[in-house]
């Protein structure tokens, strides 16, 4: 009992430096913007965190989003959207305030595992203050990392009470494991872990851990079943590689070897595009020389590690950690794609390894602890500021991609992004430099010809707008955006017969395309066939129930038909959602009724 309480005012001593440094470290991001970079799919038009009915909870929990399963992010976006609205202020401090307690509760996880202060101080300050981090924090989409962290570590310390006696069974880890789940498949990983604990432990025999894991297992298929299943029905949103393909072993161990392992340890490097491990995932055969050469290096790497630091626990749990929770993000869940997000959880198990190194060197070196002493502080503050300053980076969409373009300037979409986000403030000019870039970078880069052409057409520029949609067309005839595009111009360009044409084949191509059902609805008001208008209009808003446009031009084509009632109703909902209409007219619908 006594060292307990001398114990609580070095345990609260430590927490609170952790929240003030962390705190600091990410102080900035908390006066970010939403990005245009999923923000907009996940957060500002997602209609289905607009409020807590029914229908929607049924959404977070029996379909996927955009690719994802993670019903508990859409559930904590929902809170905030019903107390605070849109402001992305609460966005940004909530993920803040899970990754402060998510490194108060890895201080807590490493000092029951390894029960040194020290060591699960050093680990849990390096963890929450390192900038390989700042994409998972400062970006109000990765609510996704910090939330499911926040369980799995919770399941982590469960578990650990388990063995010790304390705490009760299972059934507290099973659930932390169920919601971690819930928030991000990535937490697949868990009952591999519970085993590393289980060997870090000394605990025996194999099968009987095995056994007691059954259920976690039987979750964890689960679960990977349904985010496969959740990749594929987004309709080539996302196509998972295959995922133990022979070319997918190069792959992986490239990303292991030259992206993930050199950015957890070292501070630079950070970017939000990397279009080299995208580009493989295209095109993975013939693979460069590097590729090749990749698992040969992360055998030799880790192969070495594992030798020289065999009869160090510590080493080989910290390994082992760092690869069974990437696992499933590069062999599994997104082996396309490449981004820091994804170690946000594994280089827990480098940093462990870095703990335990730190307080080795100061244990045998007693003569120079106050050379390492500063040495420590000094990395620190270091690593806080370069996450203070990688945070002011995702401030807006056009700081985010200036850097990309910058770091990539031969890579056509960083300039394609920039430029859409340049359309959308106005900003013509700039964002024609950007697009005329692009396609001089790669002149079959349809997003680049459909973004220029919506400028052209915003700017009066009918000929060029119909040349680029027309481009589009001819390099991706299986594109539904570029049919779209075509089919609207056309249709204020009064030629009906093409326009029709290329709606039907949006619609046939992206059967869930609010737009494309608006845009033929507005052909059907054009050539005045009102009711397959309202057929098409009514479709959209199943979709999108937002779209303002679409209930004003559903009223326009009840009216039209003498359905007075419903389009005044139509006319209201469109006010409703920021339509400015004309008093008179609402007048004069309403005496109609």
């Amino acid at each position: 009992m006594t060292n307990k309480r001398q114990n609580k005012p070095r345990f609260i001593l430590m927490l609170g430096v952790l929240v003030l440094l962390i705190g600091f470290s990410y102080f900035p991001s908390l006066g970010n913007q939403f990005v245009d970079w999923d923000d907009d799919v996940m957060i500002y038009n997602n209609q289905t965190i607009a409020s807590f009915s029914l229908d929607n909870a049924r959404q977070w929990f029996a379909s996927s989003h955009y690719g994802m399963y993670h019903p508990l992010v859409q559930a904590s976006y929902a809170i905030e959207y019903q107390l605070f609205g849109l402001n992305p202020f609460v966005f940004h401090l909530d993920n803040l305030l899970l990754h402060i307690g998510n490194s108060l509760l890895v201080f807590i996880f490493l000092l029951l595992l390894a029960g040194s202060w020290p060591l699960a101080f050093t680990a849990a300050l390096l963890w929450g203050v390192h900038p390989v981090h700042v994409e998972s924090v400062a970006w109000a989409t990765e609510r996704k990392d910090v939330l499911f962290a926040f369980f799995y570590l919770a399941a982590l310390i469960c578990y650990l009470r388990y063995l010790q006696g304390r705490g009760g069974g299972l059934f507290k880890v099973l659930l932390a494991f169920l919601l971690a789940l819930l928030a991000k498949p990535m937490a697949l990983s868990l009952p591999f872990v519970l085993l590393l604990i289980d060997f870090y432990r000394g605990r025996k025999p194999v099968v009987k851990l095995l056994k007691e894991k059954t259920l976690f297992f039987l979750l964890a298929l689960i679960f990977g079943l349904v985010s496969l299943w959740a990749k594929q029905s987004t309709g080539g949103l996302v196509v998972p590689e295959p995922p133990f393909s022979y070319a997918n072993i190069f792959v992986a161990s490239y990303r292991v070897i030259f992206y993930y392992l050199p950015r957890t340890i070292l501070p630079f490097g950070f970017n939000q595009l990397y279009p080299l491990g995208s580009y493989v995932v295209e095109s993975l055969v013939p693979l460069p020389p590097v590729f090749l050469a990749a698992p040969a290096l992360f055998l030799l790497f880790f192969g070495l590690f594992f030798y020289f630091g065999r009869k160090q626990r510590e080493v080989v749990f910290g390994l082992l950690f760092f690869l069974l929770t990437i696992a499933p993000v590069i062999l599994l869940m997104v082996p396309g794609i490449f981004a820091d997000r994804y170690a946000y959880l594994p280089s827990l198990g480098i940093y462990f390894i870095v703990g335990w190194g730190g307080v080795l060197l100061f244990e045998q070196y007693k003569e120079r602890r106050t050379p390492l002493i500063i040495g420590g502080v000094i990395l620190v503050v270091f690593l806080g500021g370069l996450t203070w300053q990688r945070c002011q980076v995702w401030r807006d969409t056009i700081s985010l991609y200036d850097e990309v373009c910058l770091w990539y300037p031969t890579v056509p979409a960083a300039f394609q992004h920039r430029a859409q986000t340049n359309i959308d403030r106005r900003e013509f000019g700039k964002a024609l430099d950007d697009l005329n870039h692009a396609i001089k970078l790669n002149p079959k880069f349809t997003a680049a010809y459909n973004s220029r052409g919506n400028l052209y057409f915003y700017t009066g520029k009918t000929d060029l707008a119909l040349a680029d949609f027309m481009a589009a067309v001819r390099i991706a005839p299986r594109d539904a955006t570029s049919h779209n595009n075509l089919g609207y111009l056309l249709t204020q360009m009064e030629q009906y017969p093409g326009a029709l044409r290329h709606l039907n084949e949006a619609l046939r191509l992206d059967p869930r395309s609010a737009e494309a059902f608006h845009n033929r609805g507005n052909y059907w008001l054009a050539i005045r066939d009102y009711r397959p208008a309202i057929n098409d209009y009514t479709a959209a808003l199943k979709l999108k129930p937002t779209l303002a446009l679409t209930y004003f031009n559903r009223s326009v084509a009840r009216y039209n038909l003498g359905e007075y009632r419903l389009a005044y109703e139509d006319a209201l909902a469109a006010q409703r959602l920021g339509f400015r209409l004309n008093p008179n007219d609402l007048r004069l619908l309403l005496e109609k009724t």
